[in-house]
């Protein structure tokens, strides 16, 4: 019987930048990934990032292996993820800088969101507490499975209900779905 699986897929070799394209047309909210260096609260936003568990409660985000991030992450086995408001722009784009410090005290409020296990950014929807449960090499990135152990809701200002999305390289909000019915 002949294997329906080729050995060897013959991949263009523009399939990176192709993937990179394609997945740019997949629209995904938008966190910031939160923990502390020496004490200091930094972020850095990513989209990567879904639920996996409800019982316990668990989720998975996606860091590149090499980030000051995901080194401290697996140092201190804790991290937040800050689920970014559609006002939120400022915010996400400081933590996406390439090869630029993330320190975030200046978006986390008086408290500097210092709490229990990780800052929280003050703008957020909502804020989740994870440890680290696993950590799984995947490529270029680290998969990291945390377990989440308290969820917080950040705000409660009308203002910042709408969700950041990040889409094709760049932000947006997402508009009312009775809006988006009323046009049509």
């Amino acid at each position: 019987m002949k294997d329906s699986q080729p050995d060897q897929l013959n991949a263009p070799e523009n399939v990176g930048s192709d993937f990179r394209d394609a997945m740019g047309s997949l629209a995904t909210g938008v966190v910031m990934v939160t923990t502390s260096v020496d004490g200091v609260p930094w972020g850095m936003t990513v989209s990567a990032c879904c639920s996996v568990s409800m019982s316990p409660p668990m989720l998975l985000i996606s860091l590149a292996t090499q980030t000051k991030s995901a080194i401290v992450i697996q140092e201190n086995n804790y991290f937040g993820v800050s689920i970014l408001g559609a006002n939120s722009v400022e915010v996400a784009r400081y933590g996406s800088a390439p090869a630029q410090p993330k320190f975030i005290p200046q978006f986390c409020g008086e408290d500097n969101g210092l709490h229990q296990y990780s800052p929280a950014v003050q703008s957020s929807l909502a804020h989740l507490d994870c440890k680290l449960d696993s950590t799984i090499v995947a490529g270029d990135h680290l998969i990291m499975i945390g377990e989440v152990l308290s969820v917080r809701s950040v705000t409660k200002n009308p203002a910042w209900d709408s969700p950041l999305l990040y889409f094709r390289r760049d932000y947006f909000s997402l508009g009312r779905l009775q809006d988006a019915l009323i046009r049509h």
